[in-house]
């Protein structure tokens, strides 16, 4: 069994970096989203991304042992808040007409096997993090999650972070991502305003 890791934000901006330019938004959506794969192939314009008013991912079908389904549990149905930033680039790819967000450069569905093989490892290796798997993306977006504002991150309470992820418990994100999360007590300096006088 592998070390589960996730990448650092310089390693983030590496292999994006090193992905073809057609892609780039994808795995920019996964590292912002989280989205399981078979999630992310699924995503439709208009039923599942809504890019007007509060931008979002309306999260309720994923593309699972060849055939469209519902998450497996009702926590993998959920709504997640898209950035600014991102929500730009996918107006920029936004078709006229509905359909699959991410497809093939013929149209058709993205195939996750095809995908790591002539997508993510070549990038993987160009940059070095032949490690990385479409599930280490995943992994760095609760990294990105946990992480304090201070250090780039978006400083989420596990709570929160198990609802982004679509998770049935709290406890199983803990335990799933207990290794991202900081270590020892912290500083104790903000008790002092707490108990002042």
């Amino acid at each position: 069994m592998h070390e589960k890791r996730a990448l650092t934000i310089a390693e983030l901006r590496l292999l994006l970096a090193a992905l073809p330019a057609d892609r780039r938004v994808l795995f920019e959506l996964l590292a912002h989203t989280g989205l399981r794969i078979g999630e992310a192939i699924e995503l439709r314009w208009g039923r599942d991304l809504i890019l007007d008013g509060q931008p979002h991912i309306q999260l309720r079908w994923q593309f699972a042992d060849g055939k469209v389904c519902e998450p497996k549990t009702h926590y993998g149905k959920r709504d997640i808040r898209l950035s600014p930033g991102l929500t730009r680039k996918l107006l920029t790819v936004r078709p006229a007409g509905g359909g699959l967000v991410f497809t093939t450069s013929t149209g058709g569905r993205l195939n996750r096997h095809n995908l790591y093989r002539d997508v993510l490892g070549p990038a993987t290796r160009a940059a070095g993090l032949e490690w990385v798997t479409l599930h280490t993306v995943r992994h760095t977006c609760a990294s990105l999650l946990f992480a304090p504002r201070e250090q780039g991150g978006g400083g989420k309470n596990v709570k929160q972070v198990q609802e982004w992820l679509g998770h049935h418990s709290a406890a199983y994100t803990l335990k799933e991502y207990v290794h991202l999360t900081d270590t020892g007590v912290g500083e104790a300096a903000f008790l002092d305003d707490a108990t002042a006088a």
